[in-house]
């Protein structure tokens, strides 16, 4: 293996565990700080390239993180409640996880090629405006 495929290969393996650093974190923090993320800075693990394939992979893996997050604890919820509404909701959010990991990826991936689609189209619309005048 020479030193830019073993480079390159090092750089995918940070990208990856940027990503599930950042999802992981994310759905732990309930939205009120990005521990993932700066964890993951402090690390000093690589960000991907805006409007890369890297980054849709890596939306894609931070979605899948970050729904972990909710089905892990919802499991252990719906095995250690007492009460019927606790055991509920555990076993709403642990249910089908494999599903649900399949969605938070598909929606992260999707949503690195709707970041991409609307500032294209924010450009063009710069532009067109830029014509006008």
């Amino acid at each position: 293996m020479s030193d830019g495929s073993f480079g390159h290969a090092m750089r995918q393996l940070g990208l990856g565990a940027r990503a599930a650093m950042e999802g992981l974190g994310n759905s732990l923090s309930l939205g009120l700080a990005d521990p993932g993320r700066v964890l993951a800075d402090w690390v000093g693990l690589p960000n991907p390239a805006p409007g890369t394939p890297e980054a849709a992979v890596s939306n894609a893996v931070r979605g899948g993180a970050d729904v972990m997050g909710w089905v892990v604890p919802g499991a252990g919820v719906a095995r250690t409640a007492t009460g019927p509404v606790a055991r509920g909701v555990g076993q709403a959010m642990s249910s089908h996880p494999g599903t649900q990991v399949a969605l938070g990826s598909g929606l992260g991936y999707a949503m690195e090629g709707l970041g991409g689609l609307l500032g294209m189209l924010g450009r063009a619309h710069e532009m067109q405006d830029e014509e006008e005048w």
